[in-house]
């Protein structure tokens, strides 16, 4: 059993698709490790508002680079984090698929999307796949 410090945010392993993320999350650092049947394929940090992953670990590539200083140090709502995962999961199949990195707009918009920009959806909907 993991020890838990008082800064501790709950965190439950998500599940997208075949990628399941698992890691910690407390009120200085978020940071995340993406699997894919039981094999690291990419490592989500957030630290001083800066987001960032990285393929297939730690030290690898950086495939998406996010500032969300504009909402604190770390993600303060669960929803948005959720979000921000499931934008670190499709950056790393659109690497693995083309190895093409990640603009950090698309970030952007998704959680624009999220908290209920009709427009952000609209424009999320069209590039889906893209």
């Amino acid at each position: 059993m993991k020890a838990k410090y008082v800064f501790d945010i709950d965190f439950k392993t998500v599940a997208f698709g075949d990628m399941t993320v698992e890691g910690r999350a407390d009120i200085f650092l978020e940071q995340f490790d993406v699997l894919r049947d039981g094999q690291k394929v990419g490592y989500v940090r957030v630290k001083h508002g800066n987001c960032s992953v990285s393929y297939p670990e730690v030290s690898g590539v950086t495939i998406l680079n996010y500032d969300i200083s504009y909402m604190g140090d770390v993600f303060e709502c669960e929803a948005e984090r959720h979000v921000f995962l499931g934008e670190c999961v499709a950056a790393i199949r659109r690497y693995e698929a083309s190895g093409k990195t990640t603009p950090d707009w698309r970030v952007g918009l998704a959680l624009d999307a999220k908290r209920g920009s009709s427009l952000a959806a609209e424009v999320m909907g069209w590039i889906k796949d893209r």
